[in-house]
């Protein structure tokens, strides 16, 4: 697993560009109290109360063991937020499993998921990709099985949805 110093550089060095902050909020679930104090205080060093704020703050991820459970636990909602072409909620999950595959040192998972022109079908087929790589189950879904191939749902050729393969 990265350490502090590499988690705290990779939270300044994604600074904006986590628009609404689901890959930061992964990476500072991995750092420690202290830690996390540091980092808000110096993302904004007139708050006064982050330290009150934080008094029940505890760290989720310390092992590489605790974040490969976390992206089992959370593959059949993101398989679901796919399928059922929720945009932002796909983009987050994508997202989550990217601080994961960074923060336990995964540099080609991570630059898969990266690669924006791999995110077709609302990230189906990199979700199938990290499911294959880690044997995480994937729900039985010809829908999530069509849109991992990069072909359109059934929802998208009828014409009731148009997000596959768009």
């Amino acid at each position: 697993m990265k350490t502090q110093e590499e988690i705290m550089l990779r939270i300044d060095e994604i600074g904006d560009n986590d628009f609404l902050g689901f890959e930061t909020t992964d990476l500072y679930s991995a750092l420690t109290k202290a830690n996390a104090i540091e980092m808000l205080i110096r993302k904004n060093p007139d708050a006064e109360s982050i330290e009150k704020d934080l008094a029940d703050y505890e760290q989720i991820y310390r092992t590489n063991e605790d974040i490969i459970e976390q992206m089992k636990k959370y593959m059949s909602f993101a398989v679901e937020k796919a399928v059922n072409h929720r945009g932002i909620s796909a983009s987050r999950s994508v997202a989550h499993y990217r601080a994961w595959t960074w923060l336990i040192n995964d540099s080609e998972t991570f630059e898969f998921l990266s690669d924006g022109s791999n995110y077709q079908n609302y990230g189906a087929p990199m979700l199938k990709y990290v499911a294959e790589k880690y044997d995480i189950p994937i729900p039985e879904n010809q829908t999530f099985i069509e849109m991992a191939q990069g072909r359109k749902c059934q929802m998208c050729i009828e014409g009731l949805e148009e997000g596959c393969d768009s």
